[in-house]
């Protein structure tokens, strides 16, 4: 006879193959509905869903803009209390994927991999007076956030340069650029990414952000002695000809 601690044992084992067994088929775009309802934002919606609350896809829009999204449960990593949540957006245009992952220890870990047109940015941000030519490279740029606290940053960029043309009303230039490449890496106050000309290891522009949410954009001197511009520009003493800061969170 099943003593009483065995029957709350089996009894306890069996709710929670139920509850796993839900996850796992609950259908995605039920769950969805619920979650809309509470969204202060008009203007997102997610589309087109298919699969499950444990794995599956959809069309995400936010304003004029829509990408496919997907999503997954990672049990095993869970269990490890590694990153077992993992959401991808990706658009083709960009032929980029970027990830969003959490561990149950909180780290927030978010990856961009693959290519970027530059025209589809600016396409996105609806500002076509620009014309960039190629794709950027993004080779695993990675960044770890544990609550404020920025834990890892690493990855690279390159572009193989080009001209850069501008068709604003009244002021028409071109500049040729060379290959560029780009680096993230973690300081103590944060990551900083930063961009010099390929085989150069001084930068020519910087951007930060600390973990008070302050970014900070750098225009370095040394644009003027690596880029050949078509207007002169007066560099500052502290070596920069532009600094900007914003907070943005």
């Amino acid at each position: 006879m099943l003593s009483r601690k065995s029957i709350l044992l089996i009894a306890l084992l069996f709710f929670a193959s139920y509850l796993l067994f839900a996850a796992v088929t609950l259908p995605a775009q039920l769950t969805w509905s619920q979650v809309q309802k509470q969204l202060p934002a008009e203007d997102v919606a997610l589309t087109q869903i298919e699969g499950t609350l444990w794995r599956g896809s959809g069309q995400f829009h936010y304003q004029q803009h829509s990408v496919p999204l997907s999503w997954r449960v990672r049990l095993a990593e869970l269990l490890r209390l590694r990153a077992g949540v993992e959401v991808s957006l990706s658009d083709p245009g960009l032929q980029s994927k970027a990830t969003v992952s959490l561990s149950p220890a909180g780290t927030l870990r978010v990856t961009l991999d693959g290519q970027v047109h530059p025209a589809r940015i600016l396409e996105l941000a609806q500002f076509r007076e620009l014309e960039i030519p190629g794709p950027v490279r993004l080779e695993q740029l990675e960044v770890h956030l544990q609550g404020s606290h920025f834990s890892h940053a690493t990855g690279n960029t390159t572009w193989s340069g080009g001209t850069v043309r501008s068709i604003l009303p009244g002021n028409h230039f071109e500049i040729d650029f060379p290959a560029l490449e780009g680096r993230l890496e973690l300081e103590d106050d944060g990551p900083i990414f930063s961009i010099a000309r390929s085989g150069d290891d001084q930068p020519i522009l910087q951007a930060s952000l600390n973990e008070n949410g302050w970014a900070r954009l750098v225009l370095m001197n040394h644009l003027t002695r690596a880029i050949d511009l078509p207007w002169p520009i007066q560099g500052g003493r502290d070596g920069t000809i532009i600094s900007y800061e914003e907070k943005v969170f």
